[in-house]
């Protein structure tokens, strides 16, 4: 890991926990609340840009074909999950009903979440269950 790469993981490290010292001893107030919704989005985006974009520049063409094939798999998971969710509005007592977009974004999220889930826990039991097969 390079010093430049230190420097900028603890300076993010740093700048996480003052925002998250201070969102615990400041409940009262629901700015802290967008404070760590932004937060999380530039945490996001930088990850997004460390993981997608940087490898497209870096790496050689066999990779780049690799991350472009996950990326499509991504892609394709994600509209299934669209794909999928209903939308259909729920019985709720608050005065703002959600819009059917958002019923139907939070849908698909939490498709996609199970989707995900079920994808994390096949590839842990099936690595654990091909090495009982496999001779050493």
């Amino acid at each position: 890991m390079s010093k430049f790469n230190k420097i900028l993981l603890y300076i993010l490290f740093g700048i996480s926990i003052v925002i998250g010292v201070i969102f615990f001893f400041n409940t009262e107030s629901e700015s802290m609340v967008y404070t760590i919704l932004n937060w999380s989005y530039v945490l996001f985006f930088i990850c997004l840009i460390c993981t997608v974009i940087m490898p497209l520049f870096i790496s050689n063409g066999k990779s780049k074909k690799g991350l472009l094939v996950k990326l499509g798999i991504i892609v394709v998971i994600c509209v299934i999950s669209y794909l999928l969710a209903s939308g259909n509005p729920v019985e709720t007592n608050v005065a703002n009903e959600p819009s059917e977009g958002t019923l139907k974004m939070v849908d698909t999220g939490l498709i996609l979440s199970g989707l995900l889930l079920l994808g994390a826990f096949l590839s842990i039991f099936s690595g654990a269950f091909m090495n009982l097969f496999r001779k050493n």
